[in-house]
């Protein structure tokens, strides 16, 4: 595994690795700990019992992509590891090129796409003609609405300040 974290940060220095031994304690621990990226495990194409454990972190942890390293992997496990949440699986002994693409391939799905982000919220503002106009009244009353029927979370902001 010291050869996964030379080559993960000769490519790029500033990348966090942290290391992790079974010995150390369950990695389901370490995940909620870490709350990691992208995790690279070694030696677990032993059981399909294993891969429940991995299953139950993918669901928990939607985000975090799970590579796995394995020496000739039959197909039954790999079929099986793809179900759970898996999204590579690379060959021992380890060519560090297929390492860094799987790296730069799961980079490139998290890394957000230009202009697919959801706005984080909408601006409703109330212009009151001349005082006394019940701006300030309409305004709680479509914020009271708002939250009550959406479900959403409103701040109400009254700027005027006399």
């Amino acid at each position: 595994m010291e050869s996964v974290r030379q080559v993960l940060l000769q490519n790029a220095p500033a990348r966090q690795v942290l290391m992790f031994n079974e010995g150390d304690g369950p990695l389901s621990a370490v995940v909620d700990q870490e709350h990691p990226d992208l995790m690279i495990l070694d030696g677990v194409c032993c059981t399909v019992d294993r891969l429940g454990k991995l299953e139950e972190l993918a669901q928990r942890y939607p985000t975090m992509a799970i590579l796995m390293m394995c020496e000739n992997a039959p197909a039954d496990f790999l079929i099986s590891a793809m179900r759970v949440g898996v999204r590579d699986v690379l060959q021992l002994p380890l060519v560090p090129n297929s390492l860094l693409e799987a790296v730069a391939r799961v980079e490139q799905r998290q890394r957000p796409v230009a202009g697919s982000e959801r706005p984080k919220g909408k601006v409703i503002a109330f212009i009151a003609c001349k005082g006394g106009s019940g701006a300030t009244f309409l305004a709680s009353n479509v914020g009271y609405i708002l939250a009550a029927n959406e479900n959403a979370k409103v701040a109400l902001l009254d700027l005027n300040l006399p």
